[in-house]
């Protein structure tokens, strides 16, 4: 695999365990993606929200705790990719009032990107 060697990589164990398809290989990374996630939060070290968004959405199916790291981490950090990963926990959440502020700062910057406008959309209550 290209990216064994790469592992220690919080963002690169969340994306091979989305990836992996086998499931002790995929039971593996959710538990090393655990534990990295509470030793950071012990620490107080919060700079991997975005990822452990994703985790919670993509791999525990958790949307509620997606939406509350992504908000959180969309309070400090506010690239296309947090932005996507907020947009995507509040439309599983089913909270599309949560991703307001964050669309109002799209509008605002002028933020264009395909799959975030679509995810607008769906907030909007809009179709695909």
């Amino acid at each position: 695999m290209l990216l064994q060697d790469h592992l220690r990589i919080d963002g690169l164990l969340l994306r091979h365990a989305i990836a992996v398809q086998a499931a002790p290989a995929k039971a593996m990374a959710i538990a090393e993606l655990q534990a990295r996630f509470a030793a950071a939060a012990r620490r107080g070290d919060a700079i991997h929200q975005r990822e452990q968004a994703r985790f919670e959405l993509q791999l525990r199916h958790d949307a509620r705790a997606a939406l509350d790291l992504a908000l959180a981490n969309w309070q400090v950090q506010k690239e296309p990719a947090d932005l996507r990963v907020l947009l995507e926990a509040a439309l599983a959440a089913h909270d599309p009032a949560a991703a307001r502020p964050a669309l109002a700062w799209r509008r605002q910057h002028g933020l264009e990107d395909s799959k975030i406008a679509t995810l607008a959309r769906l907030l909007d209550g809009g179709t695909l």
